[in-house]
């Protein structure tokens, strides 16, 4: 049986996408209850990640999400009334 292969494609917000998912890391990283609800070991791998990811302060995340809002903007198409 033969498969149908579709081509490689970019989604069309990749760069923002990946700037959300980074911020969704950081702020699990840096949330207390995960630090507190973990074993020792698990805390270990936290804090060496907390080293490598900075601190997300709420204009971070504002920032993000003005961004976010302004590139969605721009993805608009005509709305057709029938």
């Amino acid at each position: 049986m033969t498969r149908i292969s579709e081509p490689l494609k970019k989604h069309i917000h990749d760069d923002i996408c990946s700037e959300v998912n980074e911020m969704i890391i950081r702020l699990k990283i840096w949330d207390t209850n995960t630090l507190d609800d973990a074993d020792d070991d698990q805390q270990k791998k936290i804090l060496a990640a907390r080293e490598r990811h900075t601190y997300t302060t709420s204009q971070d995340v504002i920032e993000l999400l003005t961004r976010v809002r302004d590139e969605m903007n721009q993805c608009t198409k005509p709305y057709i009334l029938k």
